[in-house]
């Protein structure tokens, strides 16, 4: 790995030999391959090898057996590169498994957070509460693409107006842009936004389409307009004040990402759930690193463990 690369080569001890030699015998046999053992092509059928290594029950012992395949392939550096190069891969990603099963050793801390399955009760009580509809539509929107508190600026604007502002007037504001069978969230200013720069991210979701068109011809929103007619400020209290009635917890945008982040964890598996960590990471406009350190948490403090 490019972090110890350059570190001083030391003799492997007698017992990680043992091990690696162990577990390599094992893979040979397991694989029913008819190479032989010490002709190391039989690593080549990566595909076959990872099958057996993703079927292994811990993120540890898939480790063991991916450093042994990387070691032993090192004997011959020159001509098995291509294939160390994949087991790196699938060793950088079986690290970050690694990670999240660390921390799913630990709970939520004194932070308050709830399941999936919890959240999807909090929509259906809103959705049957008119007063709540501004709440309900943007806590739809945060389950589908948890971005920040730049949800509670969107100006809603459609695409034949976008086309025609001038530069400023784009970069200076989020927007969200509706075609006739599109709708795009451009996102200019946001926390990480010196990092990541502008993100657009598409509205795929049909229903929660349909339920945003709704929302802005029941409340009259015109094109250029802001799409929730409140302070940003007003609109972060007026959400965790109404998540606290409904449900007893306060619920904000990062509690919310936690939530959707732990969801993940907890019903993805290996490069699958990575894939998807970062999708969300890549649209909240946050890295894997800070994801896995900061919104990845074992259990659920909330209304129960059900999901």
């Amino acid at each position: 790995l490019n972090k110890i690369k350059n570190k001083e080569y030391k003799q492997l001890g007698k017992s990680t030999i043992n091990n690696y030699i162990t577990n390599l015998n094992k893979l040979h046999r397991d694989i029913k391959t008819d190479i032989k053992i010490d002709n190391l092509d039989w690593l080549l059928h990566t595909e076959t090898v990872k099958d057996y290594i993703d079927k292994l029950q811990s993120a540890n012992t898939r480790k063991n057996y991916l450093t042994g395949i990387i070691s032993v392939l090192h004997s011959n550096y020159d001509e098995y590169k291509n294939a160390i190069d994949y087991y790196v891969k699938l060793a950088s990603n079986n690290i970050v498994d690694i990670k999240i099963d660390l921390k799913q050793e630990k709970g939520c801390s004194n932070e308050k957070i709830i399941t999936m399955n919890e959240y999807n009760m909090l929509l259906n009580k809103l959705e049957k509460n008119i007063k709540y509809r501004v709440e309900y539509v943007i806590l739809s929107m945060l389950k589908h693409y948890p971005i920040r508190n730049e949800i509670f600026n969107l100006k809603y604007i459609k695409y034949s107006d976008y086309k025609i502002l001038d530069k400023d007037d784009r970069l200076n504001f989020n927007w969200l842009i509706a075609k006739s069978n599109k709708m795009t969230m451009v996102r200019n200013n946001y926390k990480t936004s010196n990092i990541f720069g502008a993100i657009s991210t598409d509205i795929d979701d049909t229903d929660l389409k349909k339920l945003i068109k709704k929302y802005i011809n029941d409340f009259g929103v015109n094109s250029g307009d802001h799409l929730f007619n409140f302070k940003p400020s007003t609109l972060q209290l007026k959400l965790a004040t109404t998540t606290e009635n409904v449900i007893g917890i306060r619920l904000g945008t990062s509690s919310i990402f936690k939530i959707v982040c732990n969801y993940v964890v907890q019903n993805y598996k290996d490069n699958e759930r990575i894939d998807m960590l970062k999708y969300h990471g890549n649209i909240r406009g946050t890295s894997l690193k800070i994801l896995i350190d900061y919104y990845i948490y074992g259990n659920t403090n909330g209304l129960s463990n059900d999901d």
